[in-house]
């Protein structure tokens, strides 16, 4: 089959579509005209009743009636045939001379001219009145449409974002489940294997006791046995601190504030309001810690400051910690907007976290005034809050 066979064939589909159109279009309408009908013949029986009180006077008042009613309810078409048979029947019934279409007297020719004039100008208003109505609907449905494919996106988007937190809680997941098992095993099996390692220097040390210049050389050993469990130890309570699965989040942020406080020789208070029976998520925990952590971090590193302070409450279904220092602040828009590089990613890696846990990360700061960061995670079923449970450390 060549292109123009297609051409053809196309063309006379869409004119068989046309037709069929036309002829749905046409039968759909002649209920119409026979309703156009329908009211002249009422008009002409209406006029019949008034004629003695009118006589020849005022011929085509029912019909003008008849043509406004089928204006408003059929379309242009229907009226426009209304008009026409109105017109011809009130001129042959009701205009002098009765019983013929001449027009005698410029009263006749102005009331049929006054007739038509104003049967056109009301199709014409009804028709304008109509056409408003359609193009309103079609904006309305346009609308509607749009509305659809803006919902449908935001569903889709709202879909997309709770698949990411998601995967970012699982990856979390695993990232803390990893660093308990790493923590665990620098705590227990290098802890062991290094104690093992300084009873055998010992004992080696024991036996080279005739023997002086050889004893220093173990003593060093030991020195450094010593510190390399130090270390160790404290890179386990980085990874996974004890105390946050024994006892909870006040009693880990509690002990981390005062060894951080004893390495960066800064001064510190915490408070917690926080009552007893409240039962925080682990997850929520784990993603508060870091963020405590890190903040932390960020002090000793950046802000220059001589004080923190560390707030923990609970209130309105909702968990809030807050960390102020008086260091030199910064311009936080600038820090949002710069590329990240690695001195960013703390804060990356705050906002990650808390996101996880359906919490939030705002920080305000400004130059010279120090810097506060508030980490909020809101939680569905908290239990009862109270504020009168508080303590404080040094």
């Amino acid at each position: 089959m060549n292109p123009s066979d297609l051409n053809i064939s196309a063309h006379s589909s869409s004119m068989s579509e046309r037709e069929t159109a036309e002829k749905s279009h046409a039968s759909r309408q002649w209920p119409q005209y026979l309703l156009a009908i329908l009211l002249v013949v009422l008009a002409t029986f209406l006029r019949a009743i008034v004629d003695p009180l009118f006589g020849e006077k005022f011929p085509y008042i029912t019909y003008l009636a008849a043509t406004s009613t089928i204006a408003w309810y059929c379309g242009p078409r229907p009226a426009t045939f209304a008009l026409t048979l109105g017109f011809l029947s009130a001129f042959y019934l009701f205009a002098s001379p009765r019983g013929s279409f001449y027009v005698s007297g410029i009263d006749a020719q102005v009331g049929a001219v006054s007739y038509i004039a104003t049967g056109a100008g009301i199709i014409y208003l009804f028709f304008l009145v109509q056409r408003a109505e359609w193009e309103a609907r079609e904006n309305a449905d346009r609308l509607w449409r749009k509305q659809s494919l803006l919902q449908n996106e935001m569903r889709e988007k709202e879909s997309a974002q709770q698949a990411v937190v998601g995967l970012l809680r699982k990856l979390v997941q695993a990232q803390e489940e990893e660093r308990r098992r790493i923590s665990r095993e620098l705590h227990d099996q290098c802890g062991q294997d290094l104690t093992a390692l300084r009873l055998a220097l010992k004992l080696i040390e024991d036996s080279l006791a005739n023997e002086p210049g050889q004893t220093a050389y173990f003593r060093t050993a030991s020195e450094l046995i010593d510190r390399i469990s130090s270390e160790i130890h404290t890179l386990a309570l980085n990874l996974r601190p004890p105390e946050l699965d024994d006892h909870g989040l006040v009693s880990a942020i509690r002990s981390h504030l005062l060894t951080w406080c004893e390495i960066s020789g800064l001064r510190a208070d915490f408070e917690s309001r926080i009552s007893p029976e409240v039962v925080i998520p682990e997850e929520v925990e784990i993603a508060l810690y870091r963020t405590f952590q890190e903040s932390l971090t960020n002090v000793a590193r950046h802000a220059e400051a001589s004080h923190v302070s560390v707030l923990l409450m609970a209130h309105d279904q909702r968990l809030d910690l807050i960390i102020e220092d008086d260091g030199v602040g910064f311009e936080v828009h600038r820090q949002q907007i710069v590329e990240v590089r690695p001195s960013r990613l703390g804060l990356l890696g705050m906002q990650e976290r808390l996101l996880a846990v359906g919490g939030s990360l705002e920080i305000e700061s400004s130059p010279g005034n120090g810097t506060t960061v508030f980490a909020k995670v809101r939680l569905d079923h908290f239990g009862k809050l109270s504020h009168d449970d508080s303590s404080r450390a040094h």
